[in-house]
């Protein structure tokens, strides 16, 4: 099995866990997340004060390209070149590497549907003069077209990810926020995502400082301007208890009853697991092979069959954290299902903490053998997750984090496929969204 220590924690802490915000201003509190998005924020780290005289005054770009001045809404930012010329703010003085950063901002003018705001990050500059060679830049534009690529050595690479938003009109009030965990990316805007990408390794600095600009005559007035430190790599991770043990002292792992591994799909192309938005359970590496991003696209739920499995006895397991979810979307397992998977058992445990096993036959839930209320929800814990399924003919055995904590008995089925299973909301038809870095499957002797 992968060691979590080989996992960056910076992208497991970036779609896992819900952390307090704290008590005090909501101000303070992200303001550009979707519900239910909340990363793992420790504290600001830098919060602008733009009635500060000694740290905001009137000035300039060095090549005079955009111009700023504080006045009683914020910092009134103007882009004096509408037929070119990228301008920034002055650099602060922080050098970060993961981190969540927002603005919030009216749109004054758009001089064209090319007029954009640009964020700045992963920059090596001079403090002195506020010239830079190397940044990781994002772009959106008055039309809502959006961008972002790597400045390197004075040179612009090409496009990493590209698309459409909503546009940026005159008038207007936005708040944009973009986390990065190493080289992970959630970037977005009125509490919509913009997109959610990875940046080829070789294309960004591991940390540097960052600042928002402008090009081609856009004006807006940034309002506020905050940044904040994400969870260190393994450091600060609660002991959550997520699963009370049983009392069943027939505990086939703790005996040290497994065989061979049978299962264990590269996170590296070329993978075993079909990667893309086209299946049943989208699959997206991240982490430079480390991690997979997966979410059920098909409704209700979506399996990913784990190729080549066809048994009556297994132990299966997973260590995944929570992205984004609601109420009854729901990570699983289904095994002994035939072709078709119509016919298997299933395990989920629920977003909000309810776990259940049950028998489908012909597409249909006919019995429930287990049904039970955890005391945390899936997103309040700030660490991996790990469930596994014994598997030992008529008996099956649930574990949470390596220790037993239910079984049950039932013939109906005898051997067949196993799979992963993603259920949205029944409600809100909210898919899981989970991180998974680990999958793997054993023989049971």
């Amino acid at each position: 099995m992968r060691s979590k220590a080989l996992i960056l924690a910076s992208i497991y802490l970036l779609l896992s866990a819900t952390v307090s915000w704290g008590q005090g201003d909501d101000t303070l509190h992200p303001q550009a997340l979707p519900d239910g998005v909340n990363p793992p924020i420790t504290s600001i780290v830098y919060d602008a004060d733009f009635n500060d005289s000694n740290a905001w005054q009137d000035g300039e770009s060095p090549d005079g390209v955009l111009t700023y001045s504080p006045t009683e809404d914020g910092l009134l930012i103007t882009s004096q070149s509408p037929d070119g010329g990228i301008g920034s703010l002055p650099f602060i003085n922080l050098n970060i590497d993961n981190f969540y950063t927002e603005i919030s901002f009216r749109v004054e003018s758009c001089t064209s549907e090319q007029s954009a705001l640009l964020m700045f990050t992963r920059v090596l500059p001079s403090i002195s003069n506020n010239q830079f060679n190397d940044a990781f830049v994002y772009v959106i534009q008055c039309s809502g077209d959006f961008r972002a690529r790597a400045l390197q050595n004075g040179n612009i690479n090409d496009v990493v990810i590209s698309g459409q938003t909503i546009p940026l009109e005159e008038g207007e009030n936005y708040v944009m926020g973009i986390l990065m965990a190493e080289n992970t990316v959630a970037w977005y805007l009125n509490q919509e995502e913009v997109a959610k990408f990875e940046i080829p390794s070789n294309e960004t600095r591991n940390s540097g400082t960052l600042t928002p600009g402008a090009q081609l005559g856009f004006q807006y007035t940034l309002q506020s301007w905050r940044v904040w430190a994400l969870k260190s790599t393994g450091t600060n991770l609660e002991d959550t208890t997520i699963i009370e043990p049983t009392t069943n002292t027939d505990d086939p792992l703790a005996n040290n009853r497994l065989g061979n591994k049978l299962y264990e799909p590269s996170f590296e192309p070329p993978s075993s697991i079909p990667l893309g938005l086209h299946h049943d359970v989208a699959a997206y590496i991240i982490g430079g092979g480390q991690a997979l991003n997966l979410y059920n696209t098909r409704r209700p739920f979506g399996i990913l069959a784990f190729e080549g499995i066809d048994q009556a006895n297994y132990f299966l397991e997973t260590a995944f954290s929570v992205r984004n979810c609601s109420e009854t979307s729901s990570i699983g397992f289904v095994w002994r299902a035939n072709d078709t998977f119509t016919n298997y058992y299933a395990f989920e445990v629920q977003c909000d903490g309810i776990f259940r096993a049950f028998l489908v036959e012909d597409g249909t839930e006919t019995e429930t053998f287990i049904s039970r209320q955890l005391d945390v929800r899936l997103t309040d814990i700030s660490q991996d997750i790990r469930l596994g399924v014994y598997v030992l003919d008529d008996t099956v055995y649930l574990y949470g984090d390596g220790t037993l904590f239910s079984s049950f008995s039932d013939n109906t089925l005898s051997s067949g496929h196993t799979g992963l299973l993603l259920s949205s909301d029944e409600d809100t038809g909210q898919p899981m969204d989970v991180i998974i870095t680990d999958l793997v499957v054993f023989d049971v002797p």
